[in-house]
Formats: structure tokens, C-alpha cells, sequence
């Protein structure tokens, strides 16, 4: 379905809970590209959330501060018996540093978010390694998704030596092998381990239905870490340091010939589709367009969620939406009209076939930090 993005008319002007226009990602089936996407989405999500407690966050550490600071003024004044030229900076100096120290929490970075972009950053240093082997023969494919699953493949290369389903990690320190698996630094890798392979055989399952049943193997990149061992595969799993990934690819037995890889590669491209990028499926309405929909809403809220009178409308509508679908992206809209602080709002488009009460389907997340 395609995001419905609108710019407001008045600079600054934004529903609360909104995200700002949010920028684009590379091109469907880049690699990291879907990890961006995500990044970029949650940034935007938690910056719109950020901006709806900008005012009572300020407020609020003010008023703390402020009174912690009195509050250490009077007692050094009278406990220590401290003449007021000394206590009055004391409190100030505690004031200013209590509400320094809250600026620097409100507005510090997210790790959960962050962990994104870095994830989309090692499957592109992943990606770049990779190439290596396109001179041997071997097909690369990235981004990929699997049609009836939830997950998308960081790697897929297929090759003389078979089909190989990579799975990136952009954790850095030292991965260990204990008897109750494989640890980074403090950090098990049982679930990663496990969604790893679970890949692998999903792939294995849809190439068989198609072609004879291919070797798959899943492999578990630790792209900034160091593998303290080399002694093969865990849980079924080869767990390998960036270094060593194409060495181990090109030193494995040849299982396929260049017609059976050629055959293979078309399949695997075919059966696994690039992961969508959320800007393919945007178009823009403009303030006229956004009050007919928003009035189609109000009144299938107002009927209870019944949502038949309407319906008529709300498909010429959709379709008329449809027909624009690429027109533009959330950048565009962002940078149209007078203005450079523009600001946007979204609503799902499954809440024009919907009869639910529900007016809008804006993601939020409730990262708090005061």
C-alpha cells in the first residue's frame, strides 16, 4: 500500500506525533538498504516524539534544577556556614551543570536506532567484499526478501560451490565458542545463530520445489569482530570474520557447473525479490485532497466504523491516489512551497478499505529519556 504524505501549509505546522519528511534510502536491493530504510524511519519517529515533549522536558528540568540549586545554596549556606559569595556559585554551577546534563540525555542518540544504521552500514562493507567473487563465477545478490516471511536475506550468493546465505553481525570485540554457544564479549548469539539458519532452510525449501535440491549453506559474517576460532560451523552455522568470508567461499568443493549456477542465480533472483523501498510506494496530496480524506474518515467514525455510504467515494478516491503512485517522494514534498521547515503527515492508505474508528496508522515510538 502507498504512504499518503501531505506538506502543511504553514511553516512548522505538524499533527503531533508526526515524523518529519523523512529522506530515501538507496534503490530497492541495495545492499543494507531495507536496515536504512528502517534507521531512517525510526529517527524520524523518535525526532517527532522528541518535538512533542521538547517544551515539558525544558520545563521540567528547569524547575528542577532550579530548585536543587536553591535548595544546595541554602544548605551550604547555613550547614557550612558559607558566606553567600560562595554558596550563591556553588548553586548556580549545579544548577547550569543539572540542566546541561539533561539537554545531553534528551537529545542523545537512541542506541536501538543506531543499531540500524550500523547494521546497514556492515552489510555494505559486507556487500563490497563480495564482489570479489563475482570474478570467479558467482552470482551476488542482496536485499532480498522471502515471499510468506517476514525476514529479508542480507546475502544471497550462489556459485560453483553452491548457495551460500549470509547473515551479518556489526557487533565488534571478540566472538568466543563456549559449550552453551557462541558469545560476543557478554552477548550470546543463540537467536541470530538460529534466524540464520532457519533462513537457510526457508531458501533451501523454495529452490527445491523449482530445481533439484541444492547445497545451502548458512553462514554468520562478523563483520567488526574477531573469530577466535576456525573449526567449522556452529548450531549449523559457519561462523566466519569478514577477512576470511571469500577464502572460505572460493576453497570450498565445487558442487555446481557454470550452466547450473547461471540457471540457479535466475531462479534465486526470481524467487527472492528485492526488499521494497517504502519510497517506491509514496505519493503526495496536497491540502484539498487531505481534507476530503480526512472528512471521509471523520465520517465513517462517526457512523461507528460503518464505512458502505462512503465507499463509492473512498474508491475513486484511491484509485485516483493509485494512479499517482511515484509521482514523488517524501524529499520532494519536504523541499515544495515557500520554506524550509516544512513538515508532513501520513496516513495508511489501509485505512480507506477499513471500518475500524481509527484515523490514522502514524508509527510512534516512545523513546524516553527524561
Amino acid at each position: 500500500m502507498p504512504v499518503i504524505q501531505r506538506p502543511f501549509e504553514a511553516a512548522g505546522e505538524r499533527a503531533v506525533g508526526e515524523p518529519y519528511p523523512r529522506r530515501t534510502a538507496a534503490r530497492s536491493g541495495a545492499p543494507g538498504n531495507w536496515a536504512y530504510e528502517e534507521y531512517l524511519q525510526e529517527k524520524d519517529a523518535y525526532k517527532g516524539e522528541r518535538r512533542d515533549r521538547h517544551a515539558r522536558a525544558i520545563t521540567v528540568t528547569a524547575l528542577l534544577a532550579v530548585a536543587f540549586g536553591l535548595v544546595l545554596t541554602l544548605l551550604v549556606a547555613s550547614g557550612l556556614r558559607a558566606p553567600l559569595q560562595v554558596a550563591v556559585p556553588i548553586g548556580g554551577l549545579v544548577t547550569v551543570t543539572w540542566m546541561l546534563v539533561g539537554a545531553r540525555r534528551f537529545y542523545a542518540t537512541v542506541p536501538e536506532i543506531e543499531a540500524w544504521r550500523r547494521a546497514a552500514t556492515a552489510q555494505r562493507r559486507t556487500a563490497r567484499v563480495l564482489g570479489q567473487l563475482r570474478r570467479s563465477g558467482y552470482a551476488v545478490l542482496h536485499d532480498r526478501t522471502i515471499p510468506g516471511a517476514a525476514r529479508v536475506l542480507h546475502h544471497l550468493v550462489v556459485g560453483p560451490s553452491g548457495v551460500h546465505v549470509l547473515t551479518d553481525h556489526p557487533g565488534s570485540g571478540e566472538l568466543r565458542y563456549h559449550p552453551d554457544g557462541v558469545w560476543l564479549q557478554s552477548v550470546p548469539l543463540r537467536g541470530i545463530l538460529a534466524n540464520t539458519a532457519a533462513l537457510a532452510d526457508e531458501v533451501t525449501r523454495q529452490l527445491a520445489e523449482v530445481t533439484p535440491r541444492p547445497a545451502v549453506e548458512p553462514i554468520l559474517v562478523a563483520v567488526d569482530a574477531t573469530v577466535l576460532w576456525r573449526d567449522g560451523a556452529v548450531d549449523g552455522v559457519t561462523v566466519l570474520g569478514l577477512r576470511d568470508l571469500v577464502p572460505h567461499v572460493l576453497h570450498a568443493r565445487p558442487r555446481l557447473t557454470a550452466s547450473q549456477v547461471a540457471h540457479l542465480a535466475q531462479t534465486a533472483n526470481r524467487l527472492f525479490p528485492p526488499a521494497a523501498s517504502r519510497a517506491d510506494h509514496t505519493v503526495t496530496i496536497d491540502g484539498a485532497e487531505c481534507a476530503a480524506l480526512t472528512g471521509l474518515l471523520r465520517e465513517i467514525k462517526d457512523r461507528g466504523g460503518d464505512a458502505r455510504p462512503v465507499l463509492s467515494e473512498l474508491g475513486r478516491l484511491a484509485d485516483y491516489l493509485d494512479g499517482r503512485r511515484y509521482a514523488s517522494s517524501p524529499t520532494d514534498s519536504a523541499t515544495r512551497g515557500s520554506g524550509s521547515r516544512r513538515r508532513s503527515s501520513r496516513w495508511r492508505t489501509q485505512a480507506l478499505a477499513s471500518s475500524t474508528t481509527s484515523t490514522s496508522g502514524v508509527r510512534r515510538r516512545a523513546y524516553r529519556r527524561i
